[in-house]
């Protein structure tokens, strides 16, 4: 199955990785490859994430929080909508 970024999901990445940049550079680089291969888990385990209002959400976990991203599951792609630090008030 393919996996697409929503326009909202790719400025999150950027958005969480820039802020873990600020702070610990090479966190940041193990956050963005964490997150990269997350989602790049969902293309053979879709379902793995808990629905919740309308959307999937997969946690992931990054030390002592984690990123959840919100997805859904169309016919032939998986649509990542968005990504945020599991600590944000959503």
């Amino acid at each position: 199955m393919k996996i697409r970024l929503s326009l909202d999901a790719i400025q999150d990445r950027r958005r969480v990785i820039g802020f873990l940049r600020g702070v610990n550079p090479n966190a940041a680089r193990r956050a963005g490859h964490t997150i990269t291969r997350s989602i790049g888990q969902l293309a053979e385990t879709p379902m793995i994430g808990i629905e919740l209002d309308g959307l999937r959400h997969l946690y992931i976990p990054f030390g002592a929080s984690g990123y959840v991203v919100q997805y859904r599951v169309d016919a032939d792609a998986v649509v990542v909508a968005r990504i945020f630090h599991a600590r944000e008030d959503r």
